[in-house]
């Protein structure tokens, strides 16, 4: 109701044409039976004479029918659209709300199709229920009225074939719901596989694995098409039924107007009449056996969408959250535990404090704990236990827009939007001026292979910024975080896809963009932590070594053998190696 009440004038101009569909259905069969019954009762000088009025008032139906027919299609141009556009904007609101796990546990095409499937669906669910059920429920109860006029027996013969074809469409209508919701959930897992290959195109070119995707996907497409065959033989069957059941009334009407014929009581325009009334409706109820599948499939794929649209949000706002209050940035862990769905405790009752503009340098091997330690002050999950304080604020207690609009992150591998390059940097400020934007890709040391491309600052960038290497990346997205210029900093291996000389000159962009911030620096790199103001070691969820450099290197433990053991400035990829 929500989606249609804006549209409810328009939704009445469809309802309108489906009225003057249901009349016309049966008013030109009975204008066609006044006309030939005219034509027969008539004196042959009289015909003509005795024909303009029913003549043009049928010629006058046909071009009322054909007008309301054009003001149909301007309702549908403006209605159907109108409809998708609300449902995405609806739907994306939604998604965009869901944690971050989420989008680890699904597939970015999978979630695409479903908020596709929904859009589309909901619309077609408000065609197919005014312009068919509607109307051809509303032409049902005028036709048994006019065949009523002729004879009785007809109206019930119709009344009762009418109720069987459809109680044998209804009846079937669970299984075929369950046949398409089968069919759109392989249709689902089908289209995010396909995206998934285009994503991972250049891992199937290095290791040549054509041949073996092409049999993955040989299998899901196999498992998509035999859910779709299943669907159709069932509406197959039920069609053959119904097909018989057609040919059972019509040949009973014939015997009965034959008998009429013979008797005298039944004229040339009842024998038009009946059969063209019998011929609409068989081709009504086709239309809404037809209908009863399309629905059911919209149903299911409607069904499947919200499935995981509308799932609860996994970190909601408390409904009095405030905006942060941020004065200095400390960062305060409050005996904090946490653990993934179903997995061991990454965090027992950690404790720490960071204080105010403090640089720290967060150390230890891959799945030490380094990234969800930040994440969890990013608020993308929530802690199972405890508390995680901002300037004496628990982040919980915080409307999440503003907890990370007091955060910049410069993550380890930046995705962009297929967006102009300076829209991508002005995503860190969105009314930033170009010479602002200008002036960040300077200091991120950006502007100068951003000059060399013809479009400059209009290229597009390609899905997830694939037209630009690397390290372009980074330095786009330490240009966002120059932009945006929050009071808490964090970067996660933010120069590890730059060159020395380039990392060399965007360091001192980055300690020019650190001045006054409070700062978590996750490195592989060791010698880019050397003038942390603290260096913190985390070994398996836990906090093992905490203080300077110099410190940590002067008492034995796992950040000096760290980095006695670096090759080229760089940690060992995990324990084992380091012991090798």
């Amino acid at each position: 109701m929500k989606v249609v009440r804006p549209f409810k004038w328009l939704i009445s101009g469809q309802i309108f044409v489906a009225i003057v569909w249901a009349i016309d259905i049966s008013l030109r069969p009975y204008l066609i039976k006044v006309i030939l019954n005219t034509i027969a009762d008539s004196p042959h000088e009289k015909v003509v004479e005795n024909l303009w009025v029913p003549a043009g008032f049928y010629l006058f139906v046909s071009i009322t029918v054909v007008i309301v027919f054009r003001y149909y299609d301007w309702v549908a141009l403006k209605l159907f659209p109108g409809i998708k556009k609300m449902i995405c904007m609806i739907l994306m609101d939604r998604m965009m709300d869901h944690s971050h796990q989420t989008y680890q546990n699904q597939f970015a095409g999978g979630l695409s199709n479903k908020i596709s499937d929904v859009m589309n669906g909901v619309s077609n669910i408000v065609r197919l229920f005014i312009d068919k059920f509607f109307s051809q429920t509303l032409a049902l109860f005028i036709a048994v009225y006019t065949v009523w006029t002729v004879d009785i027996k007809f109206a019930f013969a119709l009344l009762i074939w009418v109720i069987l074809f459809l109680a044998l469409s209804l009846g079937t209508a669970p299984h075929t719901r369950h046949l398409s919701d089968k069919a759109a959930t392989a249709r689902t897992t089908l289209m995010g596989h396909i995206v998934d290959i285009f994503s991972n195109m250049m891992s199937i070119r290095l290791f040549s694995t054509k041949n073996s995707e092409h049999g993955y996907l040989e299998n899901m497409m196999d498992n998509y098409v035999s859910a779709e065959q299943k669907r159709d033989r069932f509406f197959m069957n039920v069609h053959a039924l119904q097909g018989v059941s057609f040919v059972v009334f019509q040949a009973l009407c014939l015997w009965w107007l034959i008998m009429g014929v013979k008797m005298q009581t039944t004229t040339a325009g009842d024998f038009a009449l009946i059969l063209s009334i019998n011929i609409a409706m068989v081709d009504c109820l086709w239309i809404i056996s037809q209908d009863v599948k399309e629905f059911a499939e919209h149903l299911g794929n409607v069904t499947q969408g919200l499935r995981i649209v509308t799932a609860p949000i996994e970190i909601p706002d408390k409904p009095n959250a405030k905006n942060i209050a941020l004065s200095k940035g400390k960062i305060v862990f409050d005996n904090v535990r946490f653990q993934y769905n179903g997995m061991e405790p990454l965090f027992k009752n950690k404790s720490i404090t960071i204080n105010a503009g403090q640089k720290v340098g967060l150390v230890g091997f891959s799945g030490s704990g380094k990234t969800t330690f930040v994440n969890l002050i990013l608020r993308l999950f929530d802690v199972t236990g405890g508390s995680i304080m901002i300037d004496g604020q628990d982040i919980r207690d915080l409307t999440q827009k503003s907890l990370r609009k007091a955060i910049a992150m410069i993550p380890q591998e930046p995705t962009l939007f297929n967006r102009t390059l300076l829209e991508n940097i002005r995503y860190g400020k969105l009314n930033a001026t170009e010479k602002e934007v200008m002036t960040a890709a300077q200091k991120a040391h950006a502007h100068d292979f951003i000059r060399l491309i013809p479009e400059k600052y209009q290229v597009m960038v390609g899905e997830r910024g694939v037209k630009l290497s690397g390290g372009q990346r980074q330095r786009i997205a330490i240009a966002r975080a120059i932009l945006k210029n929050s009071p808490i900093l964090i970067l996660d291996e933010a120069t590890s896809q730059l060159d020395s000389m380039t990392e060399t000159l965007i360091q001192e962009s980055l300690w020019y963009l650190m001045e006054n911030k409070t700062c978590l620096v996750i490195a592989h790199r060791l010698s880019t932590l050397l003038h942390m103001d603290r260096i913190i070691v985390f070994e398996r969820g836990k906090i093992v070594q905490d203080g300077t450099h110099d410190e940590l290197m002067n008492q034995p433990g796992l950040y000096k053998s760290l980095w006695e053991a670096q090759i080229g400035g760089f940690l060992p990829a995990d324990e084992d190696e380091e012991s090798e």
